[in-house]
């Protein structure tokens, strides 16, 4: 049975049927069924017809492979079933609700997505950790969405970017454009390939590697942006070098192929995570001058700043046809936020997670 509680930040629960009702007047009176439909069908209402749509139940039973004729259609199956959650998938060959007599149901076309997640921030922030949030670890999401969205757009050339809250720990971007709806499996998985440079799992230290030639301008915008907001928000606000934290200490673990016995005697005099880190960058500058920084190295201090900041994409969402993404305007059960939609990541910077409207 599906758990019903708020956030730890307002300490309300509710029972499941307090949250039924709710959720009922809000699909009811609320729930924006003819713009999502627009949205989904592109001008075409077989798009609907053939487009999957899913339903998580206040039970937790999961329904696939359901469809609509019309947004009446829709909102009178809605209405009837409360679900806790609307899940969005592709369009199909043929209509999906014919999925268990035929075998030719397959996925032909879908909006290219991706998933951004604090939890995969769960080793670099130092405010919250698991599935919590706050005000200041939303900001490794804003980054993220800047720097994904000018990747987006002025390397592949996409329009529309519809930027969705999950209502509790992530940002999902829906790419609407029709030539980004019509990518195969092989050409998201390319794209994604070109974006991510976060590598390897937790056991991996320093997870950017840079390689030893001018900067991809891809790179080098992210690092324009990243520039401007590392010392405030890194350094000072996540204070990823203070003592308390072992911060020194697992900064030196990202050094492991660089000197770390002569960094940690260098950063160790200092006390704030202000002066350790120009210590980092002063060292550093010896050692590119003197010549002991192995070429490979070369750009080790954008390769840390990268670390910290660069998208950390959940892969298996974008790179999949048939996978289902939760739709706009959902409301989260264990937080009773409405997952927000925006065009622009500029609202993701004004957006106050604590603040945003609780529906239930």
């Amino acid at each position: 049975m599906l758990k019903i509680e708020f956030d730890q930040k307002t300490h309300q629960k509710i029972s499941e049927e307090q949250f039924r009702e709710a959720l009922h007047i809000y699909y009811e009176e609320l729930y924006p069924f003819n713009t999502i439909f627009k949205w989904l069908s592109y001008g075409d209402p077989l798009y609907m017809l053939k487009r999957e749509i899913s339903f998580t139940t206040l039970k937790d039973s999961y329904i696939r492979y359901k469809s609509f004729q019309n947004e009446e259609e829709l909102g009178q199956y809605i209405l009837k079933r409360d679900p806790a959650k609307i899940n969005i998938g592709a369009i199909y060959h043929v209509p999906p609700r014919d999925y268990a007599v035929t075998s030719h149901c397959r996925p032909i076309e879908k909006e290219f997505v991706f998933d951004i997640d604090i939890n995969d921030y769960n080793e670099i922030r130092t405010c919250c950790k698991e599935t919590d949030i706050c005000c200041k670890c939303w900001k490794f999401l804003c980054l993220a969405c800047k720097i994904l969205e000018r990747i987006l757009i002025e390397d592949f050339g996409f329009k529309h970017l519809l930027w969705v809250f999950s209502g509790r720990r992530g940002i999902h971007c829906w790419v609407c454009d029709k030539v980004a709806r019509q990518l195969s499996k092989e050409e998201r998985c390319n794209i994604l390939a070109y974006i991510n440079l976060i590598q390897g799992n937790t056991n991996i230290h320093r997870k950017v590697h840079l390689p030893a030639k001018p900067l991809h301008s891809s790179v080098q915008r992210a690092l324009d942006i990243i520039e401007k907001n590392f010392i405030d928000f890194i350094i000072i606000e996540q204070d990823i070098l203070n003592d308390s934290k072992n911060g020194l200490q697992k900064f030196l673990k990202l050094l492991w192929d660089c000197f770390p016995n002569e960094f940690e005697q260098v950063m160790s005099k200092y006390k704030t995570s202000v002066d350790k880190w120009n210590a980092f960058v002063t060292h550093l500058t010896l050692l590119q001058k003197s010549h002991r920084l192995p070429n490979k190295l070369k750009y080790l201090k954008e390769e840390i700043m990268l670390h910290f900041t660069y998208p950390r994409l959940d892969m298996a969402v974008t790179q999949t046809l048939d996978h289902l993404l939760k739709a706009p305007f959902c409301i989260h059960a264990k937080t009773g936020k409405s997952s927000k939609s925006s065009t622009s990541t500029r609202s993701t910077n004004r957006f106050i997670i604590w603040n945003y409207a609780y529906y239930c």
